[in-house]
């Protein structure tokens, strides 16, 4: 049963990126920004994707607790989407062709047929959005020497 030490607490961050645009901000290495960029442009519709996966479910679940954890999830969700599709708005500042790359990535997602299946495809994406930040940010470069609003 979630308790107050595991509750998602929704965090409404805003980072600027539009207005810092760079191609070379994880330690001024353009193939370590470009590796992160490539996987970043897919998270707004990924989170989109989380979203509805899981509130597919919402009025099965019966115990409030997991009912709040949802909700939460979702709203993180939502400022993440926000978030995300600002950096996108960065990588096409920047001259990239982001709008193809997003129709790719929510037309794979949609091809995701039953219910189910779009749960444990959320599963998987996020236990491996989960390895690739923490590979990430285990390494100095792209914390440590990045620019602070990719940081």
């Amino acid at each position: 049963m979630p308790d107050a030490a595991h509750d998602i607490i929704p965090r409404d961050i805003r980072f600027g990126l539009v207005e810092q645009a760079d191609f070379a901000w994880s330690d001024g290495d353009p193939l370590q920004t470009a590796i992160v960029d490539g996987f970043a442009v897919l998270l707004p519709a990924g989170e989109r994707f989380f979203i509805r996966a899981l509130q597919h479910y919402l009025d099965r679940i019966e115990d409030p607790a997991i009912r709040d954890g949802i909700r939460g999830y979702a709203r993180q969700e939502a400022f993440h989407t926000r978030e995300h599709e600002a950096y996108n708005a960065a990588l096409r500042a920047l001259g990239h062709d982001v709008d193809a790359m997003e129709a790719e990535a929510g037309a794979m997602l949609a091809r995701v047929g039953t219910p189910f299946r779009r749960l444990l495809v959320t599963c998987a994406i996020e236990q491996l959005t989960y390895a690739f930040a923490r590979f990430n940010l285990s390494r100095p470069g792209l914390y440590g020497a990045s620019r602070p609003a990719y940081r």
